[in-house]
Order: structure tokens, then sequence, then C-alpha cells
């Protein structure tokens, strides 16, 4: 882990992008908070109280990836738990479910379920939604990037608010992952249509609600993610479950739960990372500027 610290503060440095991480157990979490900018939970531990609240104690923004086999409203506990340990920020990740044995669908409601559901802005990760696992060689993972671009362009239309993207500039030789990663020289120009797809939908979809506003129909407002409020973020019943506060406490304020004050808003578009001293890399890509939106 300590190596793999280092290789994200390399990763930094020669690219001035904040860095987004993988915790997989509680006891890292405050190693990698101390480089990462933001920590993300995998897919597979979305449901594991103790990372989740860790994680979220770390005064970092968190990422939750939803499990392959969790509903979109099943993850409201997942964030919900974040949320009560202090985390400042929290975004979702839908990254596909599973579909049989060995393969996964992506499921276009959820980025509007999601968002409704968890009240987070939801990030689309259009390469491990085309991966198959368990269909490579020995086991390994195996995946479709031909299908990349066309998801990662129907999540822009549908709803997504972000794009998390693995890459590399050979990935039939990546360290892991390959089949699903997206060639690095491609990555600009894939961008490029995904966020024209983004930009148009929305300016579409704002202009409909204009529309129908002023032609005396019913008023339409674009569905957006409730602003983080101080005051009504972590249920005081789930923060006694989870020992955030002593149960004995008759404090009325949700907050109670929270160790420390929320550092300033963490403002990114984009962001790298990597975990082993081989090259590998994610993009995580941002349209609307900076999260929260």
């Amino acid at each position: 882990m300590e190596a793999g610290l280092k290789a994200l503060e390399r990763v930094r440095n020669a690219t001035g992008l904040p860095i987004l991480t993988d915790v997989h157990d509680a006891g890292q979490v405050s190693g990698a908070a101390q480089v990462a900018d933001v920590l993300q939970i995998p897919a597979f531990l979305c449901r594991q109280t103790d990372l989740l609240v860790a994680a979220g104690k770390a005064g970092k923004p968190v990422n939750v990836k939803k499990g392959q086999w969790m509903s979109a409203e099943g993850m409201a506990g997942a964030i919900d738990k974040v949320r009560a340990g202090g985390a400042p920020e929290v975004a979702v990740t839908e990254r596909g479910t599973f579909f049989g044995y060995g393969d996964l669908v992506v499921d276009m409601r959820n980025f509007t379920r999601l968002r409704a559901a968890c009240r987070a802005p939801v990030i689309f990760d259009a390469t491990h939604a085309v991966q198959q696992p368990g269909a490579g060689a020995d086991g390994a993972s195996g995946g479709l990037r031909e299908f990349i671009p066309p998801l990662l362009y129907a999540a822009a239309a549908a709803g997504a608010d972000a794009f998390f993207l693995e890459t590399h500039p050979d990935p039939d030789h990546a360290p892991s992952d390959g089949p699903n990663m997206l060639p690095l020289n491609q990555l600009e120009e894939i961008l490029k249509r995904a966020l024209g797809v983004w930009h148009s939908a929305r300016a579409e979809g704002a202009a409909a609600a204009r529309s129908q506003g002023s032609g005396g129909g019913e008023s339409r407002t674009e569905r957006r993610p409730r602003p983080r409020v101080e005051g009504d973020v972590v249920d005081p019943t789930l923060a006694r479950r989870l020992k955030l506060v002593d149960s004995t406490s008759t404090a009325s304020s949700p907050t109670a739960a929270s160790t420390s004050a929320a550092p300033a808003t963490t403002r990114w578009s984009s962001s790298a990372s990597t975990s082993r001293t081989d090259w590998e890399s994610n993009c995580c890509v941002m349209p609307g500027s900076s999260w929260p939106w």
C-alpha cells in the first residue's frame, strides 16, 4: 500500500490533477486519505458498514459504486452510512447489473432513480459496465470494449452527471481489466463526443421546460440533486445504530454524528489514479465543472 500511495503522489505531481482511489478495508482509509482527494468504495464492498463509515469519517469526498446486484433504491442506505460518518460530499456510481452469469447490462433509468434515492450526483462507469466477470483466461474478467462509446453516449443523454473511464496505452497488456479498457489514443475523441451529447441533452431539456412553463401547461423544472443541507443529512437513528453518537443522547440535531467540520468543497473536473507501479489510469470527467453540482 505504501508503494501505491507513493505512485499516486507522483501522478498528482506530474499531472496537477486531483486523485481518486479505491479503499478496500477500513484500515486503509486514513493512509489513502493522506494522498487522495476522493475516496472510492468498490462495488463489491458497497454494503460493508465499517468501510462506509470509516470513509465518511476521513473528511474527503466519497464515491460509492453500486453493487452489481443492487437496485438503485437499495443504494440509499449505503450513501446514508457514508454521510453519517461525516463525508463532506458523496456521489454514487452506476456500473451495470448482473445479467445471468458472466455479463452485465446497464439500466439507463438508474441515473434518475439513483439521483432521487440517494440525493447525490450519479457517475457512470462506462468501462467496468462492459466487463464480463470470469470470462477471461484462467478466470480473469473479460470485457467488450467496443460497447464503451455507445453506452457512454447513451448515459450522457440519459442523465449521468459524470463519467468514469479506465484507460491504458496498450489495454491488451494492461496489469488488469485490459478487455474493458479504452485505448488511451481514443480517449480524447470519445470524451469530446460524450460531452457534446451531455451538453446537448441538458440544453434541450431546459428549453422544453421553459416552453412548457410559458405555454400555460404544467410547469416542469429539470430534476437536480437536492443540495446537501447540513441539518438533514444524517438520520439520528442511523447515527446511533452505527455508534457515531451516544445512544442515550437526546440531541435533536442529526449533525451530532459529524466528528469534524466539513472542509471546503473540492472543485475538480477530472482525475486520474493509479494503484500500482505498472502504469494504468482511471479518468473521471465531471461536465458540470465541480462536485457537487
